[in-house]
C-alpha cells in the first residue's frame, strides 16, 4: 500500500526522511514536500524517524486513508488565534468575542 506522506511544504524534511526511509529498506520517492512510501505501517516509520532525527516538536497527522501529514506542532496563538472555551471554534480574540456571546457568556 502506498501512502502520501506530506511534509507541509518543507523539501529538506522531506528528503531526509525519503533518505531515512531508503535505508530501512523500503521504497520511497520524493515529489517536493511529499515522499510517496510503499509500506503499511508508514505511521510508526514516521515516529522512528523523528526520535531517529531529533525532530520532537514534529508530529504525525492522519489527513485521509491514503495522506499522512508530518509536520510541526505549534500553538494557536502563535498564528493569533485563540480558541473559545465552550466548543473550540478558533478566531481572532475580536471573533471570539462576539462568538462567546453567542453561547451566552457575558465578559465584562
Amino acid at each position: 500500500m502506498t501512502i502520501l506522506v506530506d511534509c507541509a511544504g518543507d523539501d529538506e524534511i522531506a528528503s531526509d526522511l525519503t533518505k531515512y526511509v531508503i535505508s530501512l529498506g523500503h521504497e520511497a520517492k520524493q515529489d517536493n514536500s511529499y515522499v510517496l512510501i510503499n509500506e503499511k505501517d508508514v505511521k510508526n516509520i514516521l515516529k522512528l524517524f523523528i526520535k531517529h532525527s531529533g525532530k520532537s516538536d514534529y508530529d504525525v497527522l492522519q489527513a485521509d486513508s491514503e495522506t499522512v501529514v508530518l509536520a510541526k506542532v505549534l500553538p494557536i496563538r502563535e498564528f493569533g488565534l485563540a480558541t473559545c472555551e465552550i466548543c473550540g471554534y478558533a478566531a481572532s480574540d475580536e471573533e471570539l468575542f462576539a462568538h462567546r456571546r453567542a453561547h451566552g457568556i457575558q465578559l465584562f
